[in-house]
């Protein structure tokens, strides 16, 4: 394989723990990618940690996997190495899926690769939020990197506008592009049934960490237990903080009215957002919001803390789609803004205005790795 590449570094495994999704949302990026780039072709090349070495050829993208320990990136850098090496690849652009470890990763790489390679960091997390990280240290640490990384690097992608403006503030001639990650919309269906069902069902869907709010989800059903009996909880996901998430639920509830769905894939994901009377978003920090999006677009009303990401959705979904409230909501007020949540009119033009922007994000993403490739 001597066609020049796109090549992602993903140390943190996270597009190998998405897995379908994840392929998917991959497999129509390197497509694009190719059709636009036809007269120089460039495929896409994702290296993920996961637990054994495998690789997947899906059309014009290569998904490979390496064995690596979440602290071993020294393995998963010549491990990655020995596959460019054994595949003959010719990396023209090294998209950086995180402006820490990954970053470091694709330093070193171009680096020990001696060539022109033109490197893309990626920023996901929500860093111009103060609620990002609640450790000191680690903040402390993470924003020297990631400073630097925006010094270094060729180009930045932000998931959202104010992320772009801090990255911005840092570095005033970094290239940055703002292209949040498309929302899969191929299974979307209408949903099923009619509002106020004797049992309401909530949802909590994604990772299941503590940076993910699990312990606001604890506290909210708390709440909620304590002044009315209505409602069951649907929990999907997988992560560290499941069984003592489990575990707290049913003490509270009751197993009858507690769900642990697993991890979900398409289309599975959207029959179960369909499912679903209100859905809680309960991050500390949210930068995109692509579970409450998903929520809004599948007609289901949102609660979620405060955060750039939520507060972005609802601008573009409207107020009656995400109601915002504080952690120290009380039981009452929070069982209030359910049923105010239940009363209002979902917006039907949600499917819409997501179908319109993710064509934009496509297009927008692919010429972002075109112009760092013509300039390697």
């Amino acid at each position: 394989m001597n066609t020049s590449s796109v090549l992602i570094l993903d140390f943190k495994g996270n597009i190998n723990s998405q897995k379908t999704d994840s392929r998917l949302r991959h497999e129509t990026y390197a497509k694009k990618l190719y059709e636009v780039s036809s007269a120089k072709p460039l495929r896409l090349i994702v290296i993920s940690k996961g637990r054994k070495f495998k690789k997947e050829v899906s059309g014009n993208v290569s998904f490979f996997e390496v064995k690596s320990s979440k602290i071993n990136m020294i393995g998963f850098l010549l491990k990655s190495l020995r596959i460019m090496k054994q595949e003959n690849l010719k990396i023209a652009v090294l998209v950086c899926g995180d402006p820490w470890e990954s970053f470091l990763l694709g330093r070193i790489f171009s680096k020990i690769n001696r060539d022109e390679t033109k490197i893309q960091v990626q920023v996901h997390a929500d860093i111009a939020d103060k609620n990002w990280e609640k450790n000191w240290v680690k903040k402390f640490i993470r924003t020297k990197i990631h400073n630097y990384a925006f010094r270094r690097a060729d180009q930045v992608r932000a998931v959202s506008i104010k992320i772009a403006n801090y990255v911005r503030l840092k570095n005033p001639s970094q290239n940055v592009f703002v292209i949040p990650i498309p929302i899969n919309l191929e299974y979307r269906s209408e949903k099923s049934f009619s509002k106020h069902r004797d049992l309401i069902q909530i949802g909590f869907f994604g990772r299941l960490h503590k940076d993910r709010g699990t312990e606001n989800f604890i506290d909210f059903i708390r709440k909620l237990d304590s002044c009315r009996d209505d409602f069951s909880v649907v929990v999907a996901g997988h992560g560290s903080e499941e069984p003592r998430l489990k575990s707290e639920l049913q003490k509270l509830l009751g197993s009858n009215r507690v769900t642990f769905l697993g991890n979900l894939e398409q289309p599975a994901l959207w029959r179960s957002l369909n499912n679903l009377d209100i859905y809680f978003s309960l991050a500390p920090s949210e930068s995109h919001g692509l579970g409450l999006r998903e929520s809004v677009i599948a007609g289901v009303p949102v609660i979620s803390l405060d955060s750039n990401g939520a507060r972005d959705a609802r601008e573009l979904f409207g107020e009656n789609s995400i109601t915002i409230v504080e952690a120290s909501i009380s039981p009452q007020s929070l069982s209030q803004e359910i049923d105010n949540a239940l009363d209002a009119e979902p917006n039907d033009d949600a499917y819409s205005i997501q179908f319109a922007l993710n064509s934009g994000f496509l297009d927008t993403l692919i010429d972002s790795w075109l112009l760092l490739a013509e300039s390697a």
